[in-house]
């Protein structure tokens, strides 16, 4: 018994013990700690460019742009031990990816790269070179290639997107994939609080008013304003808040996203907004947290308190879906306040007070829709014309009342589908019937985006059973289209027959497409294939002079297709 007991008493304070310890095991596993598993990718000072997360095109930006003193050429390192995952080559998007993975449980990814660096810059151009591409991506099954910490991996560049020399850093889950905040890694210098560049309330019904008119309201704080903290708007019925603000470190672009951002009304919390991680399955879901129509009027992503029926992501909070209801003669403290991973703190708070002019009437004119869509079913319409447009579930972030106008066009009727202030969550089948069919032309039909100037852009597609067919991800003006016009090839940096300079480098060519874009393009030289290597913002091919180009005179064939397999070639004589 005297055994029982003393078990049970040394069970007792081990549990104790546990619970005791188990919050400080616990803290242990803090932001502050993982400043320790990677060491910096750059011999240089780190300031950021851009901020995970940031609002950008129609995605979440998955990591921290890092600045590399406006120029290309720096050595990137490998910050932990660790293997080659996986190598990804663009034309566009990151340009030159390089995955590292490490036995941290995380992998780390480096886009815009210049080269690859030793046993990697092998490994690609081999592959470049058995497959003939350029572009490839291509995951390793198992460690191949091996680093240590230190080990330089890359150059940094400007490969790709990139509006300008820097190295796009990421952190990810090996596990899960998803990216994770960089800054929780590196350490970056930041005193700067962030900065609110305006403000708007929008009326969230046709009976709802923002200074007595049923239109939104901007609010410009940089710059000459009168708008001040405490001041009041009027408003009445239910209304919503956005705001667009941007945060900056030192030496950093003043307009990277902000971390935190928290609406409170009367001190009570209606809408937040903090991205440390995301899954890849919400990437392009920055359309549900956005002001989209405002965003359509004025280019600029206003943060929005509004919560969309079918736009709830995991990294938001709402009460009474962001939306106030104004009462009145009522007065509400309305606060925004904004962090950054320092914790420093901006806030901006005014007052809204329940007031309607007596002369308030509604500006928003009812257009006639043709069916209801839901977006929680698969939904279709069939145009007059024979064309029909199907809605898969979960296509649409909200229900619409699909409007719907047609007119006569060149190839096929021209398509109004809904409006350009409606947010397409997934995209959607776009069938439209041509005129006629020619079956010699079968590969150039498309479907075209129709803008109010009459330019048209290609949506891609293809003819099928009476169709042509495409998907398609915003509402806008829509028609079918026949693009039979080639690429176009020319010489940029020497001339067609004439030797070039000893000091050059490089030749490259300039491609293009006035429509359906560049699908294909191959480079020969005296009749054996070459690496172009294809910067896709700047429309250039380029071919690194190597010991393939010979003394006297080398022809270089050039042969472009693009999506409606129209092929382009051009014969270039270069003399070395």
């Amino acid at each position: 018994m005297k055994n029982f007991s003393r078990r049970i008493y040394y069970y007792s304070v081990l549990i104790f013990a546990l619970g005791f310890c188990f919050p400080f095991l616990k803290a242990q596993n803090t932001d502050k700690n993982l400043k320790n598993i990677f060491s910096s990718p750059l011999d240089i000072p780190l300031y950021s460019a851009g901020s995970f997360a940031e609002l950008r095109g129609s995605h979440f930006h998955s990591g921290l742009d890092i600045r590399t003193q406006g120029k290309t050429g720096f050595n990137v390192y490998a910050p932990a031990d660790g293997y080659v995952s996986r190598i990804k080559v663009q034309a566009y998007g990151g340009g030159k990816n390089l995955y590292i993975t490490h036995p941290n449980g995380y992998t780390t990814v480096y886009m815009h790269l210049e080269r690859y660096c030793g046993e990697i810059e092998e490994f690609v151009k081999k592959r470049q070179y058995a497959l003939q591409v350029y572009e490839f991506d291509y995951v390793f099954p198992n460690p191949k290639i091996t680093v240590k910490k230190g080990d330089t991996i890359a150059i940094s560049g400007e490969s790709g997107s990139a509006a300008g020399p820097h190295l796009l850093f990421e952190v990810r889950n090996s596990k899960t994939e998803n990216p994770i905040n960089a800054l929780k890694f590196l350490d970056i210098e930041d005193t700067f609080a962030p900065n609110i560049e305006s403000l708007a309330i929008s009326p969230a019904n046709d009976l709802s008013s923002v200074e007595s008119l049923n239109k939104e309201k901007v609010i410009n704080l940089n710059g000459k304003t009168k708008f001040k903290q405490g001041d009041t708007v009027d408003c009445l019925g239910k209304v919503f808040f956005s705001i667009l603000a941007f945060d900056a470190s030192k030496k950093s672009s003043s307009r990277n996203g902000v971390l935190s951002t928290e609406l409170f009304i009367n001190n009570k919390s209606y809408f937040s907004h903090r991205i440390d991680e995301f899954s890849f399955a919400d990437y392009g879901f920055v359309d549900a947290v956005i002001n989209y129509p405002l965003y359509k009027k004025t280019n600029k992503r206003y943060l929005c308190s509004k919560l969309l029926s079918n736009g709830k992501l995991p990294y938001d909070k709402y009460f009474n879906n962001g939306i106030l209801e104004v009462k009145k003669d009522s007065v509400y403290l309305v606060e925004w306040v904004l962090k950054d991973i320092k914790n420093n703190t901006t806030k901006f708070a005014f007052y809204v007070r329940g007031y309607q002019s007596e002369n308030f009437k509604t500006e928003k004119s009812k257009k006639a829709a043709v069916k209801h869509i839901s977006f929680s079913q698969r939904e279709s319409y069939n145009s007059s014309d024979g064309s029909y447009f199907i809605f898969p579930k979960n296509s649409l972030y909200e229900d619409i009342d699909l409007e719907h106008y047609e007119r006569k066009g060149t190839y096929s009727d021209v398509h109004t589908l809904h409006n350009i202030y409606e947010p397409v969550k997934k995209k959607f089948t776009v069938k439209i019937k041509p005129y006629k069919f020619d079956k010699a032309l079968e590969d150039k039909y498309i479907i075209v985006s129709v803008n109010s100037k009459g330019g048209l852009s290609s949506k891609g597609g293809f003819y099928k059973d009476g169709f042509v067919e495409a998907t398609i991800g915003d509402f806008g003006t829509f028609a079918v289209w026949i693009d039979t016009t080639a690429p176009q090839i020319k010489a940029l940096n020497f001339k067609n027959g004439q030797k070039i300079s000893e000091k050059l480098s490089s030749v490259q060519v300039k491609i293009s497409d006035n429509l359906s874009g560049i699908q294909y393009y191959k480079g020969y030289l005296n009749g054996k294939w070459i690496l172009m290597e294809y910067d896709g913002k700047n429309a250039r091919l380029t071919y690194f002079i190597d010991d393939k180009l010979k003394e006297g005179e080398n022809t270089l064939k050039v042969v472009v297709t693009d999506r409606c397999e129209n092929v382009k070639t051009e014969i270039f004589k270069i003399i070395k």
